[in-house]
Order: C-alpha cells, then structure tokens, then sequence
C-alpha cells in the first residue's frame, strides 16, 4: 500500500516511476540498465535487504546514482551508516507523503547543474 502511495505521489509531481516491491528486483532493473535511473528512493526496512545494504549495492553498479533513504525511526547511527552507504538524504516515512517530491525534483534540478548535494 506504500509503495503505491509513494508512486502516485511521484507521479504527480510529473516523475516517472519504476516501483518495486522486493528489493532484489530494483537491484536487478538498476543492474541492467543503469542509465534509465535518475534517482534512488528506498526504505530503510525490507524484508531480505535493508535499504543500506540497497544503497552499498548501487554505488557498486553506478556510483554517482542519488539514493534516498525512508525510515521511521531516524538515529543518528542510521544517518552515519547512510552516509557511509552513498545516501544522499535520509527522512522521516511521515514526512515522505509532504516533502518527498519536492526532495527528489531537487535533487534532479541539481544533478542537471553537476551539484548534487552533500549528503544530510
């Protein structure tokens, strides 16, 4: 169900969405075709993977893909564990549904100029 919420919400903001319900079919797609993705949006808590372990295996594929990082709970272990992984932007699950498109635009916007940002 948030995996549908999460996609329409992005399509709203006129992205187009390749959503994926087991993790190792998103590292499969990236794999693939590593070019056909602009941004990273995964959560922290799957079954299988987590969204570090996510994140460790895409920089491996494609080092300069942008990778978001959903959590409920955020510590400041998981903020330093993230950005040790190459995630750019750690937030709050609750947050998702307000900011997430404004985030990922900004991020797309940024990456057109070659700044990405740091990560937070």
């Amino acid at each position: 169900m948030i995996l549908l919420m999460v996609q329409g919400l992005l399509q709203r903001h006129g992205l187009e969405v390749a959503a994926f319900r087991d993790p190792r079919d998103a590292l499969a797609a990236v794999k693939e075709r590593p070019d056909r993705f602009d941004v990273v949006v995964t959560d922290h808590d799957m079954p299988g993977m987590s969204g570090l372990d996510i994140a460790r295996e895409i920089k491996r594929i494609r080092a300069d893909l942008p990778i978001l990082l959903s959590s409920g709970f955020i510590s400041e272990e998981l903020r330093l564990d993230a950005q040790a992984a190459g995630v750019l932007e750690v937030f709050c699950k609750e947050d998702s549904y307000r900011d997430l498109g404004e985030t990922v635009l900004g991020l797309l916007a940024a990456a057109e100029t070659g700044r990405v940002p740091a990560a937070r």
